[in-house]
């Protein structure tokens, strides 16, 4: 996100897109869903259980999942070689 956010006012009860969140301090944050020139630049190639692969008009974007391991340093390597794997073989089945 390389453009400032702009302040807008919002009117109780009137419904807006976007998605919201809390965090773990219990603070409602909000984010409008992407409308105007900007919109749907980044088309889904696919989404496994694991990861994700995008693309928009320069770049290629990969979303890793590792699930939490008590194997410390190891296990995180292990599923991180695991998904790169699936990665490459998304990359050679996919023309991006």
């Amino acid at each position: 996100m390389n453009e400032p956010l702009k302040k807008q006012d919002m009117v109780p009860g009137k419904a807006y897109k976007g998605y919201a969140w809390v965090n773990d301090y219990m603070e409602i944050h909000f984010r409008p869903s992407a409308v105007g020139s900007r919109a749907g630049r980044i088309k889904k190639i696919c989404e496994e259980e694991d990861y994700a692969l995008s693309e928009s008009k320069n770049f290629v974007l990969i979303s890793i999942k590792l699930p939490k391991t008590k194997e410390g340093r190891t296990g995180y390597l292990k599923y991180l070689t695991a998904v790169v794997n699936k990665l490459i073989a998304a990359f050679m089945r996919y023309e991006i």
